[in-house]
């Protein structure tokens, strides 16, 4: 997990009663995540040929960034793509920045874990 504050934050409510908040919490993806992401970046459309599924790269990359979301201030993750369409651009860039650092930090641990020999591999022969 990794944890920081957006610069301008997300309002929440309306009238009197709104509430900014700026705490990100983020986590780690899970396979489930990344398949539900394939699917929802998933559209058909008209072509020459007739109708194909298509996948957008953008959007597969907005799925998987809301379900990174964890938490921002009161609110439990995923975020909407509404939720991510109200943030400024400095957020949104602050929040992909964030969610690279955290991908980089995972895959280094698993890397730091070692790497099996492969079989037949044996040292001293």
């Amino acid at each position: 997990m990794m944890e920081f504050d957006l610069k301008d934050g997300m309002t929440i409510g309306q009238g009197s009663e709104t509430e900014t908040h700026r705490h990100v919490i983020l986590r780690q993806l899970g396979a489930a995540d990344v398949m539900d992401a394939m699917e929802a970046s998933e559209r058909v459309v008209p072509t020459p040929d007739g109708y194909q599924l298509v996948s957008s790269p953008a959007r597969m990359g907005l799925e998987l960034l809301r379900r990174q979301v964890k938490k921002l201030g009161v609110m439990n993750g995923p975020l909407s793509l509404e939720d991510l369409r109200r943030l400024s651009s400095d957020d949104l860039s602050l929040l992909q920045a964030h969610v690279e650092a955290l991908d980089t930090a995972t895959a280094k641990e698993i890397e730091s874990r070692g790497r099996v020999q492969p079989a037949g591999d044996h040292a001293g022969g």
